[in-house]
Order: C-alpha cells, then sequence, then structure tokens
C-alpha cells in the first residue's frame, strides 16, 4: 500500500507538473536511446563470429614479415603451409586455406562479375555456417561449387538452386561449368563475408604452378586442432618458414602467430589482408565512452531540473513531516518518483534507439545490426542495469536535498531556496564540461569525417 501511495503520488505529481516531466522525460530518454544503441553495437561487435561451434579450437596462421622498421601482420601465407601442417602434425584435425577469386559467372541469361574464393573441402566442417540446402561435403567435388543465400536469391529467385549448372569464366579466358552442391546462409555477425565457395582443386587446375609451390601465397590458412591441444604443440614451423624463404624473392617470413576465430576479427585492424571484420576496439569503446558521458549529462540535467523544481513541493514536504514522516520516507517517495520517470524515459529511449537511432549505425554499414543484444539473460541485465544507474545517479541528490529541509522553516516561510551549496556548483560545472566536451568533439569529429573524405590518397 506504502508503494501504490508513493506511486499514486508520483503519478500526480507528474501530471501537475506536465511541463517539468516532459524535460525531464526527453532529456532522459534520448541519453538511454544513445546508451541502448551503443550497447547494442558494442555487444554486436563482441560476439562476431559467435556462431562457429568450435571457434577456441579454430586458428587463422598470420605471417610475420619484416617491414624496414616494423613488423607486419599479414593474413596472406604459404600455400603448402596447410597440407605440410595437417601431415606433419597429428594434433590438426583440419585445414582450409582460402584464396580470393573472380569470374564472369551466367546463369541462363544472367550474367555478373563476381568474387569468388578458392577454399579446401573441410570448410564447411571447420566453421557453421548454415547449411540451407544440399550436401556439407559438395566442395570434394571439384566440379560442383557452394553458394550463398544471396547468390541463390540473386540468380535464382524462388526456384531451388541445388543442382543447378552455373557457367564461369576465369581471367585466363578459361571456361568451367560448376554443379551448385550446396547453399549456405551467412549470419548477421559472421567476420566473415563471401559468395560463391570454389574448390581449391579448381584453384590447382587453373594454375598448375601453384599447387606444389612453396612460393605461392594464399589469403587465408585456417587450422582446426583436435579438442585439448594448442598451438604450442605444433612441428616444424621453422621448416616451414625456411621453405618459403628459400624458395621466394617477395618477402621474409620471421614467424607465424595462430590467432584464434575467437579474436580474430577483433585484431582485424592489426592484420594487412584480414579475411575478417570488425570494428576497431578503440572505437568500440570510445563510442560507449561517448554514450556514457552523454547518460551522465541527461542524468546530470534531471537533477538540476529536480532540483531547480523543488520550490512547489515545499508545503507538502512540511505537512508531511508534521504529520510523522520520516525522512527516510521522504527520500523512499522521491526515489519512486523518480525511477516512474526513468522507467517512462526507458521505454521512449528504447523506441528511439529501435526507430531511429540504430537504423542510423546500420545505414554506415554493409550488414545490418538486429536490434537486440546476444542472449536473454545480457538483456535482462543491461536493462535491468540501465534503469538503476539513472534512477540513482539522477534521483540521490534530490531525494537527500529535499529530504533535509525542516518543516517549521518551511511552514513559516523561512526556507531560503536557491542558494546553490559546493556540491550543485560542481554538479553544473561537470554538466557544462560534459556539455562542452561533446559540442567540439562532434566538430572534431565532422572535420576529421570532411578532412578524410576530401583527402587525395594517390
Amino acid at each position: 500500500m506504502m508503494l501504490r501511495s508513493y506511486l499514486t503520488a508520483g503519478f500526480r505529481n507528474a501530471t501537475r507538473n506536465g511541463a517539468t516531466s516532459l524535460i525531464n522525460v526527453l532529456g532522459l530518454s534520448l541519453g538511454v536511446a544513445i546508451a541502448i544503441t551503443a550497447f547494442i553495437f558494442m555487444d554486436f561487435m563482441w560476439h562476431i563470429d559467435d556462431l562457429h561451434v568450435n571457434r577456441d579450437r579454430v586458428y587463422e596462421i598470420i605471417s610475420e614479415v619484416r617491414e624496414e622498421k616494423r613488423t607486419a601482420l599479414l593474413g596472406d601465407s604459404p600455400k603448402m603451409l596447410g597440407p605440410a601442417m595437417l601431415q606433419d602434425n597429428s594434433t590438426v584435425e583440419a585445414i582450409t586455406r582460402v584464396k580470393y577469386g573472380r569470374a564472369s559467372v551466367r546463369y541462363s541469361d544472367i550474367v555478373f562479375a563476381e568474387s569468388i574464393w578458392f577454399v579446401d573441402p573441410a570448410f564447411q566442417s571447420i566453421f557453421s555456417f548454415p547449411l540451407i540446402e544440399g550436401r556439407p561435403s559438395a566442395l570434394k567435388d571439384k566440379n560442383a561449387i557452394t553458394i550463398s543465400e544471396h547468390i541463390a536469391e540473386k540468380y535464382f529467385g524462388t526456384t531451388p538452386p541445388v543442382g543447378q549448372i552455373m557457367s564461369m569464366k576465369f581471367p585466363d579466358g578459361s571456361r568451367h561449368e560448376f554443379t551448385i552442391g550446396s547453399v549456405i546462409g551467412i549470419p548477421q555477425n559472421s567476420g566473415m563475408r563471401f559468395d560463391i565457395l570454389v574448390p581449391m582443386d579448381k584453384f590447382d587446375e587453373l594454375d598448375p604452378q601453384s599447387a606444389q609451390n612453396w612460393k605461392s601465397l594464399v589469403d587465408a590458412t585456417f587450422v582446426m586442432l583436435h579438442p585439448g591441444h594448442s598451438p604450442a604443440e605444433l612441428i616444424g614451423l621453422d621448416k616451414y618458414i625456411k621453405q618459403y624463404n628459400t624458395s621466394s624473392s617477395s618477402g621474409f617470413i620471421e614467424a607465424f602467430q595462430f590467432t584464434s576465430l575467437e579474436t580474430l576479427s577483433s585484431r582485424s585492424n592489426d592484420i594487412d589482408g584480414a579475411i575478417t571484420f570488425a570494428a576497431d576496439p578503440k572505437g568500440v569503446w570510445s563510442m560507449g565512452a561517448i554514450a556514457t558521458m552523454l547518460l551522465l549529462l541527461a542524468c546530470f540535467n534531471y537533477m538540476n531540473v529536480a532540483v531547480a523544481t523543488v520550490s512547489t513541493r515545499l508545503k507538502e514536504i512540511g505537512i508531511r513531516k508534521v504529520i510523522g514522516s520520516r525522512r527516510k520516507e521522504i527520500i523512499h517517495q522521491f526515489f519512486t518518483e523518480n525511477i516512474m520517470i526513468c522507467t517512462f524515459s526507458l521505454a521512449a529511449g528504447t523506441l528511439l534507439s529501435y526507430l531511429l537511432l540504430l537504423p542510423g549505425i546500420n545505414s554506415l554499414f554493409p550488414f545490418e545490426i538486429p536490434f537486440g543484444l546476444s542472449s536473454g539473460n545480457t538483456t535482462l541485465l543491461f536493462f535491468f542495469g540501465l534503469l538503476m544507474f539513472t534512477g540513482l545517479i539522477s534521483g540521490t541528490y534530490p531525494a537527500f536535498y529535499v529530504s533535509s529541509f525542516k518543516p517549521i522553516t518551511i511552514l513559516r516561510g523561512r526556507e531560503k531556496f536557491g542558494q546553490r551549496g559546493l556540491f550543485s556548483r560542481i554538479l553544473l560545472t561537470v554538466q557544462f564540461l560534459l556539455a562542452f566536451t561533446m559540442i567540439v568533439g562532434s566538430f572534431v569529429f565532422i572535420d576529421n569525417a570532411q578532412f578524410q573524405k576530401n583527402k587525395d590518397w594517390g
């Protein structure tokens, strides 16, 4: 009954002071919407490639190459490296290589230039891309291909693509026909994006000189280890490096790094020719910091508005204290009202993020971030934590400040309201600093974006 009384009083006060309540709800909802959007973006980036069941034992081999005064990390690796490791190491369960290519693809009267990936047959067993149609072992046949769901819709529409024949014309002028063996989906949280997978045996047929040549490179080599084993157990790495460096005159590999698929996307910005993508971790954390600053700014604004309008409730507070209300009950009352305002703001901020802010973020990327978090528990904890954060930050000072008034002073009209204490001054100073930092930062980011857009990159 006490809680119901608090809520009833809070609702009446909110409707009585409609303009103030609207300012508070709009200010908080905007800060909450930015925080929700930022966290959805961060959570999405943290869980890139989580779809792969074996990600904890899949590694890409990264080449350390010395370039003048720095050591560069290259996604490229010797073409013969994967098969040699599979043969020499019992801890390796499977390998797959990726070689980028292009071809003119024809089906019936439809012709497009497409990017293709030459891969080993184990590609579909190492990675957990969902199989839409066909056989998971389709790539074992060098005349069969696997296409993405996007390519299936592009060429075939509603017609089942498995078993259909597609013709490809490669850069050397040769034409080959392939049977579509399977169709796979590429989820939004996949760090790898591809259209057509062609067996690596077909690449060896197109370029026989590279088949057993250590100086030939592929764009990525992945190894999947047996459960319970680590890259530290692999042998023969020095021999492989020596074989490549002896046969190649274009580069010098110093060492190999084994980067887990669990962290590969987050390191993509440090790897030249990375096969996966994700936002730079520094940028992800920066976005979170900016969202936190804006949320704090909204909470501080709420505090200042709440304190500035408390004069309209002085007699209410004085009478409640006279008839027996203790200070903690006044605090509970104001906290309940504040949580109610924050709940409305959370609902409005969620709607604003869903309808406006997240679609704006998605317009910047070639993929779509869904409105949601990685798990139900994460969603529940985040929204509950956000409600408690805004409720406590924005409501603590007003509640303790208002409850400290003396009833006899209030009822005699001697309460000198409006004098700013040290905390109020600090609060206003921090609020202005945050606002000023955000405004200056906006101009800096816009100016830098224009500079990058207009720069002549050669």
